[in-house]
């Protein structure tokens, strides 16, 4: 079957349904009087319908790429932080190798300190 005899035959079917559906009405306060069917009229409000959804589908676009720049922007604060956080652990290992070559400077200085100024040697 091709699709003019497809179209036809649906046709014929949706007006023998609304037929016996009694589904039709007068109009009487439109000019000039019209008679329809009331199973059509819901699909009158599509439209405007339609109008308001594609309004919110931009809204919602234009947050989903804030939201996608967002997530780029805290990407790359994490790497600066990881990169900071690389630096203080380095700094942090650098100290606690050189701490005990600093309890023995401080103590030759006490030492020496001692020995020299107070006149008081004790190691």
């Amino acid at each position: 079957m091709d699709s003019d005899a497809i179209m036809i035959a649906e046709t014929k079917r949706a007006l023998t349904n609304v037929l016996q559906d009694e589904d039709l009405y007068v109009d009487h306060q439109i000019n000039p009087i019209t008679i329809g069917n009331l199973s059509g009229l819901s699909f009158s409000g599509l439209p405007s319908q339609i109008d308001v959804l594609r309004q919110q589908a931009n809204v919602h676009d234009a947050r989903v790429i804030s939201l996608e720049e967002n997530i780029a922007l805290l990407a790359t604060n994490n790497t600066v932080q990881e990169t900071n956080i690389t630096s203080l652990q380095n700094r942090l290992s650098s100290l606690k190798t050189s701490l005990a070559t600093y309890f023995l400077l401080r103590h030759h200085f006490i030492c020496t300190f001692k020995r020299d100024k107070l006149h008081n040697a004790s190691e």
